[in-house]
């Protein structure tokens, strides 16, 4: 989790630098959604910084938090490349906050059940062994994180690259 320092948003805005304010918002979005009060803030205070924020181009955001999923948050950071609104980015926001807090939920509400411990009788001893479910479970978690990383990284590496592509078009 990157914290959110007042001294780095002070600086984004004296520098009024689009990409850098655009920057650091993606890097809110991917580690500090949790902090959602704080990063709204700063949304409200970037967006007197003329140019940080494109028009919504009006295309209807999934309000369903059923379908809230990691997929849906790398398609609306996908989307913001295409069209960094507002409304877009405080959506994304409220996905990832709410995607990161049905994460720490379930994570402090698993409890042991006998219903995934097999026992096997060697001789006269019982020895536990966890299902192939329940390792099944951990290995499908493990590839969401790593393909939410992924994902993120390929997102910041289009931004970065959207940027060396502007500054080099200004200079010609």
């Amino acid at each position: 989790m990157m914290k959110v320092e007042r001294n780095d948003i002070d600086k984004l805005l004296i520098s009024k630098d689009i990409e850098e304010i655009r920057a650091f918002l993606n890097n809110c979005l991917l580690w500090n959604a949790s902090d959602i009060d704080t990063i709204r803030s700063c949304v409200n205070k970037f967006s007197k910084v003329e140019g940080v924020f494109d028009r919504h181009d009006n295309e209807e955001l999934n309000k369903n938090k059923e379908r809230y999923t990691s997929e849906y948050l790398i398609d609306l950071n996908t989307e913001l490349t295409f069209n960094f609104s507002k409304e877009r980015y405080l959506h994304a926001l409220e996905v990832a906050n709410y995607l990161e807090m049905k994460n720490l939920s379930n994570k402090r509400n698993v409890q042991p059940s006998n219903n995934n411990i097999v026992y096997i009788k060697v001789g006269e001893n019982k020895k536990k062994k966890n299902s192939q479910n329940q390792m099944q479970t951990k290995k499908n978690k493990s590839s969401l994180v790593f393909q939410v990383i992924v994902g993120a990284m390929i997102v910041a590496i289009i931004i970065i690259l959207i940027i060396i592509f502007k500054s080099l078009l200004l200079e010609n």
